[in-house]
């Protein structure tokens, strides 16, 4: 018994599979959710910090999206920044015409160009301040001047 035993565990190790419980797991299974997850911080300008989860393959606008945060210009921390390919020509036009020269720096960047990979675990970006929202209050107050319409019949 002992030996059918030892020939069926280096039967799995030479096919490269691994037995547990009776199950074997191929060598090349494909990947779980948990190794396509990215952890992304983001730090508003207030100083605190967020922790958002994208997966690989997504822009870090749509990891923001998922996490209900809406974001287009952020700035990549030194440490992350070199860890990038190269903003585009397309990329640093809109950076020049729509984020304001204040808000703008070399490590500036569109969510919407990082694509996040395994090797950008733990990203960590600033999101500058977002230009106030304009909003409008309807202030206005009807006032009944007790003159029905409907009762001119």
């Amino acid at each position: 018994m002992l030996a059918r035993l030892r020939a069926v565990a280096a039967a799995g190790r030479s096919v490269g599979r691994r037995h547990i419980g009776g199950f074997a797991a191929p060598a090349d299974a494909a990947p779980t959710v948990a190794e396509k997850v990215v952890n992304v911080v983001l730090v508003d300008y207030e100083g605190n910090r967020h922790f958002i989860q994208g997966r690989q393959g997504q822009t870090l606008r749509q990891a923001c999206e998922m996490n209900n945060v809406g974001l287009s210009h952020v700035v990549v921390s030194n440490e992350w920044v070199h860890k990038l390919p190269a903003p585009n020509d397309q990329e640093l036009h809109v950076l020049e015409q729509y984020v304001p020269e204040e808000d703008r720096s070399a490590n500036s960047r569109l969510g919407t160009e990082i694509v996040l990979s395994k090797d950008l675990d733990g990203l960590v970006v600033a999101v500058p301040e977002a230009p106030p929202v304009e909003t409008y209050v309807y202030d206005h107050d009807y006032e009944d001047d007790g003159d029905d319409d409907d009762d001119d019949e």
